[in-house]
C-alpha cells in the first residue's frame, strides 16, 4: 500500500471509525458498569452500616468511588479558579478573586470582608481542584450565619494541586507509577502562609480569623499549626498567632500507617466509605514520596510525638473536629483528638456523624439536603458570636 494513496487514506479513515466505535462502546459499557455498581451498593445498604444514609448520598458516594478508580481526572479536571467562575456565574453571584504568588488564589464566597473571616481549605488529596459542591457548601454556611446576624467573609484558598491519575490495576494488584507530584510538599503550606499574609496585610485581625479545612484541607490546617509551633525550615516562619477557632472536617491523617497496612485490612477500613482502598493507598504513596523522615510529622501528625501540638491552646480559642461513622480515616481522627489535641487544649469538641462517609456534609450539599450538618453551623455561630462579644468588651 503506497504512502499517501487513496487506499491508505481509506484504511486510515476505517481505523479511525473503528476506534471511535470502540470508544463509544467502552463509554456505554462504563456507564452501564457504574450504574450496576451504584445499584449494587444501594441494595446492599439496607443490610449494612450505610442504611441510615439517604439513597441520594449512597448513590453519590458510590458513583464517586467508582469514578475515582476508573477515570483519568488529570485530563478532565478544571482548575479551582475556572470552577469558581463557572459556579459564581451559575449562582448569579459576583466573583471576587485575590491572586497569590505562584498561581494560588483566594476565592471569596459572598462579599469580600475582612472584619470576620473564615479561611477555608478544600480537600482532594492535594490532587484535585476545588469543586462547585464545596462552594455551595460554603455559601450555605455563609447564609446560615447571615440569618443569625453574623456577617463573615469566607475565602477559599485555591492552592496548587498535583492532578490525580488513577493507578493501573491488574488482577487486583496495583501497579504504582513513579509519579512525582507537580506541586509537592511544602508547596501548599507556603501558599497558606501567603494567603494569611494577604488577609493580615489587608486589615484582618488574627483573632477574627477561623481556620477551616476538609480532608486534605484539614491536613493543611494542621500543617500550618505545626509550622507555627515547630517551624519547618524550608518555609518562611509564621509568627505565633491566636485565631478565632479551628474547624476540621474529616481531616486527612494516618497516611503513613494506612500505606503500610496489608491490603485486606485497608479494604476493611474503606468498605463503606466513598473512598476506595485503591485510591487511598495511591494518594498516600504519592503524597509521601520523597518526604524526609524529619518532615513527615508536618504532613502526618500521627507520626509525630504525642506532644506535637503542645501549645495549640495559644493558637485558637476552640477546636471542632468531625468525621463520619463509616469513613476510612475515623480511627486516625479519633487518635488525633484523644492523644494529640485534647491533652493540650481545653476546648476541643468532637462529633461523629451517624453513618457518615468522608466529608459527608459536602456530599449532602450536592443535593441541598441536610446541608451543613446543624452542629457545624452551631459551632461557627457560637465561635463568631463569642469572639465578637469579647472584642466589644475590650
Amino acid at each position: 500500500m503506497a504512502p499517501g494513496s487513496v487506499t491508505e487514506k481509506m484504511y486510515s479513515k476505517s481505523v479511525m471509525l473503528l476506534l471511535r466505535e470502540r470508544i463509544k462502546f467502552l463509554a456505554c459499557l462504563a456507564h452501564r458498569t457504574v450504574a450496576l455498581y451504584v445499584l449494587k451498593r444501594l441494595v446492599c445498604s439496607f443490610f449494612t452500616r450505610e442504611r441510615s444514609n439517604s439513597w441520594r448520598t449512597i448513590c453519590m458516594a458510590a458513583a464517586f468511588r467508582f469514578a475515582i478508580d476508573h477515570s483519568d481526572l488529570r485530563s478532565n479536571m478544571s482548575s479551582s479558579l475556572k470552577n469558581y467562575l463557572k459556579w459564581t456565574e451559575s449562582s448569579n453571584l459576583p466573583a471576587a478573586v485575590d491572586e497569590l504568588p505562584d498561581g494560588a488564589h483566594l476565592l471569596w464566597i459572598g462579599p469580600k470582608q475582612l472584619d470576620q473571616v473564615i479561611l477555608y481549605f478544600h480537600g482532594g488529596a492535594y490532587m484535585m481542584s476545588c469543586s462547585g459542591n464545596v462552594m455551595t457548601y460554603c455559601q450555605y454556611l455563609h447564609e446560615e450565619l447571615r440569618q443569625r446576624n453574623i456577617h463573615v467573609g469566607i475565602a477559599i484558598l485555591a492552592y496548587s494541586a498535583s492532578p490525580y491519575s488513577p493507578p493501573h490495576v491488574v488482577d487486583s494488584f496495583m501497579i504504582q507509577a513513579e509519579l512525582v507530584p507537580d506541586n509537592p510538599f511544602p508547596t501548599q503550606l507556603r501558599e497558606t502562609k501567603a494567603a494569611l499574609d494577604m488577609l493580615l496585610n489587608g486589615g484582618a485581625k488574627p483573632e477574627n480569623i477561623t481556620l477551616a479545612g476538609a480532608s486534605a484541607g484539614g491536613n493543611l490546617v494542621l500543617q500550618m499549626l505545626a509550622h507555627i509551633l515547630h517551624r519547618l525550615p524550608s518555609v518562611e516562619p509564621i509568627p505565633e498567632t491566636r485565631f478565632r477557632g479551628v474547624f476540621l472536617m474529616s481531616p486527612w491523617v494516618s497516611m503513613k500507617a494506612d500505606n503500610g497496612l496489608a491490603q485486606h485490612l485497608l479494604d476493611a477500613k474503606h468498605k463503606y466509605d466513598n473512598i476506595s482502598s485503591l485510591y487511598g493507598r495511591h494518594v498516600c504513596r504519592t503524597l509521601l514520596k520523597d518526604i524526609s523522615d524529619t518532615d513527615i510529622p508536618f504532613v502526618d501528625p500521627l507520626e509525630a510525638p504525642e506532644d506535637w501540638f503542645n501549645g495549640i491552646d495559644r493558637l485558637a480559642d476552640s477546636v471542632f473536629v468531625m468525621w463520619g461513622e463509616v469513613e476510612c480515616l475515623m480511627e486516625g481522627q479519633k487518635r488525633l483528638c484523644n492523644k494529640y489535641l485534647e491533652p493540650y487544649h481545653p476546648q476541643v469538641e468532637m462529633y461523629e456523624q451517624v453513618s457518615g462517609v468522608h466529608c459527608q456534609p459536602i456530599w449532602d450539599s450536592a443535593w441541598m439536603s441536610n446541608v451543613g450538618e446543624p452542629r457545624i453551623v452551631e459551632w461557627f455561630s457560637h465561635v463568631h458570636t463569642t469572639g465578637k462579644a469579647k472584642e466589644e468588651a475590650i
